[in-house]
Parts: C-alpha cells; structure tokens; sequence
C-alpha cells in the first residue's frame, strides 16, 4: 500500500510542473482588458470641421479561442472618440478591430492580423511583427520592437529606467517616431488628400504619422500597467510641410484604468508554488517508498516473527506447567 501510494506521489510531483505553467505566462484567467487614455486638450482635423476638447483613447484586449499552451487569439478593439454629449456616431473618431495570434511568453505576434476599418469597412490582412500589446515576461532592458498600427510596422522602445510601483518592479519603455510619410508605406484612402491652393490649383497631400509612447510594464508578467501616447498626424506636402491637422492627441491613461491594470499584473501566479507543490510530492513520495520497501524486504515481518515465536514458546512453557502440576496430582 506504501509502495502504490508514493509512486502515485511522485508521478504527481514530476507530471506537475509539465502541465501547469510554473512561469508568469499571459493566464487565460485575464479574459478582457481595457486601457483607457484621456487627452483634456486634443485636436481632430482641421478648418470649419476642427474639434478641440477632450479625447478618449480606448484599446479594449480580449482573450479568445483557439488557445493553446504557448499561443491565444487576441481581439484588440480601438477607437477614439470625443468625449461630449452627443450620439455615439458624432463622437467617434475612428475605431479598428485587430485579431492576431500572440505568443503568451513572449508577447510577440504569430503570423499575420486581420484588420477591420469601422469607418472604411472592408477587411485586410496585415501582417504584425513585434510586441505590442504585451511585452515579454520577466523582460529585460531591450530594446523591443513595438508594433505600431497607424504605420503598420514596428519600431524600437528602448529602455528609460527602473522603479517600484506597489512592491513591483516597473520597466519603463519609450518608443519615439519621427514623422513618417504614411503613403510610402501602404495604399489606403485615407494617405492621402488633395490640398486646394491659393490660385485655384490642387495639389496632392500625404498623412504624416508621429508619436511618442511611454509605456510602463510589469516585468514578471509583460503586463502594461500605465502608459502615455503623444500623436501628432498631418497631411502634409511631399516634403514633409505641416498643412492640415489630422489628430493631436496627448493622452495618459487614467487613475481608474491605471488601478485595474496593474491588480491584474499583481493576480498573475509567479509559479512558485507549482516547484514547492512538486517538490514536497517528491520528497513525501520518495520516504513512503523508503518505507515500504523496508517493509517489502522483511523488516516488519522480522520483528512480528520474533514476536510469535516468542508467543509460541510462553504458550508451550504453559503447557509444560499445566502438566508437572496434573503428574504431582
């Protein structure tokens, strides 16, 4: 019985740490994320239709199928919207559904995404390099390629400096674009424009991107528990010249939304319970074997032996009494 039980042990203790993930692995237990960033003082277009006010960023990350042990679907929700009292269509600035396979560890994409436009509707395939929504686990200075989605391509945040956010060690990443021509880099509608000049003539205009991006991340996890975003996208000339704002925003992530992500970064297991689980499981089954096949090999029995013998020869010493006593009778 000592044998069957520790051998059960210690195939629980080694199968253990095989098949739950000793490691702060995106868990599946995250379901949806929201980070939520607000720009009191932004800008959308330009003339009579130009919008000054408040900005919400809102990327919306949730996890679905299929999901395996190292990799899960992401479905990343994006819009910008303006932050006033009118119908959802009024206030929306643009919204864009991402879905892409991520590796779980190390936050990169597998494969291409599918992308579709809210506002231009038809689906494209894009393909995806880098991290983006999640930087690897226990990740290190860098630098990373991070995926930008107005570009369509990544670019390197490098490594700023190190601090402690609630007993958490918080790596701080900023990825800084100069202004790209967007035109140059993929064919959409939205690349370009038509600029009408003061005599009358048009000439042709290109979307200019930049941003500047701070992100905070959790190390153990890849987590981004706070961030801030500057943009700042134009139609310009061919040479770069500033002649219609598109989008200026200068957005931080608030209190509330800073809050809820960093108690999901703090609620990821670190594994370390996985190893001393298995390893008190091994030692527990390694002395019930101990134990049993000293049992096996006789040391019980030896002394149980001794024991009847010992019995047999008081119950024949008994015997011998009962009958010298009926002789002298």
């Amino acid at each position: 019985m000592l044998l069957g039980l520790s051998a059960a042990l210690l195939v629980v203790g080694v199968l253990l740490p095989r098949y739950v993930h000793a490691d702060s692995r995106l868990p599946l237990s995250l379901g949806q994320t929201t980070m939520v960033l607000r720009d009191n003082n932004g800008t959308v277009g330009s003339g009579e239709s130009e919008y000054k006010g408040a900005l919400l960023k809102q990327v919306n990350t949730e996890l679905m199928d299929p999901v395996d042990a190292t990799e899960v679907t992401l479905r990343i929700g994006m819009t910008l919207s303006k932050d006033i009292k009118e119908s959802d269509l009024n206030r929306l600035v643009n919204a864009k559904i991402w879905s892409y396979r991520m590796d779980r560890i190390t936050g990169e994409a597998v494969g291409d995404a599918t992308l579709t436009d809210q506002i231009v509707g038809p689906t494209q395939a894009v393909a995806v390099d880098g991290v983006w929504t999640k930087f690897p686990m226990d990740a290190g200075q860098g630098p990373y390629q991070v995926f930008d989605d107005t570009l369509r391509q990544s670019r390197p945040a490098h490594f700023v400096g190190e601090e402690r956010r609630e007993g958490r060690t918080i790596l701080h990443f900023r990825q800084d674009i100069q202004p790209v021509n967007v035109a140059t880099l993929f064919a959409d509608a939205a690349n370009t424009t038509n600029f009408a000049e003061p005599d009358g003539a048009m000439t042709s205009g290109y979307l200019f991107h930049s941003a500047v991006r701070d992100w905070y991340v959790d190390r153990a996890t890849g987590l981004i528990i706070d961030a801030e975003e500057h943009i700042d996208d134009f139609y310009g000339t061919r040479e770069g010249e500033k002649r219609e704002q598109v989008i200026l925003f200068h957005g931080k992530v608030t209190p509330d939304s800073a809050s809820t992500l960093m108690s999901q970064a703090s609620s990821v297991s670190n594994g370390n319970w996985v190893h001393t689980t298995s390893t008190v499981l091994l030692g527990a089954g390694g002395a019930l074997a101990f134990v049993g096949l000293i049992g096996v090999f006789g040391a019980f029995s030896l002394g149980r032996g001794r024991s009847e013998r010992e019995s047999r020869r008081e119950r024949g010493s008994q015997r011998g009494r009962g009958s010298r006593r009926g002789a002298r009778s």
